[in-house]
């Protein structure tokens, strides 16, 4: 049942505006979080063996395409 009081009115939609609020400061906090770990991920990990990943990746690649081109011969 609402109230009609204009008080209570401005009480409730304040309430509800700063639990936005902190809903908001929470999601975005946690997405920081989760974006900084794939940052260090990418940085201190990542990055160091990038020249052996690459290289593997295309030891991959080739590997794949001589096993499909040889099927279609």
């Amino acid at each position: 049942m609402p109230t009609k009081n204009r008080f209570v009115q401005a009480v409730g939609v304040a309430a509800i505006v700063g639990i936005a609020f902190w809903a908001i400061s929470w999601g975005l906090g946690a997405f920081s979080r989760i974006l900084q770990t794939v940052v260090y991920f990418v940085r201190f990990v990542l990055l160091p063996y990038s020249w052996q990943i690459a290289l593997a990746v295309g030891v991959l690649y080739l590997l794949f395409a001589a096993v499909t081109s040889s099927r279609n011969a």
